[in-house]
């Protein structure tokens, strides 16, 4: 499976209402070797997520702070268009608008 895939199961399942699975999906992803810097990101704050719905609030709070700090620092303008490697913008972008769910 690729990081992309399960990325994308990760927010599905977190969407459904699936914390634990959306949790355990972030996991797996944090620990692919193709995973990027935004991938590991936004895995980290549906994490952050899925934590929170499951009490488990300190660990919330250690992945929020971690995927906070890279993405705010990401994106810091100017803005690039980015890259495969990197993330692209629009990728950034996403990962701002969960952070922002996360942060409320």
């Amino acid at each position: 499976m690729t990081a992309d895939a399960a990325l994308t199961l990760a927010l599905w399942d977190y969407r459904r209402g699936n914390f634990a699975e959306s949790h355990t999906w972030c996991r797996q992803l944090l620990n692919y070797p193709e995973c990027d810097a935004v991938q590991n990101a936004t895995a980290r704050i549906i994490q952050a997520l899925a934590c929170a719905r499951l009490n488990q609030a300190d660990e919330a709070k250690v992945q929020l702070a971690q995927a906070t700090e890279v993405v705010e620092k990401k994106l810091t303008p100017p803005l690039d268009e980015g890259s495969k490697a990197d993330g692209f913008w629009f990728d950034w972008v996403m990962a701002r608008v969960l952070l922002t769910e996360a942060e409320h």
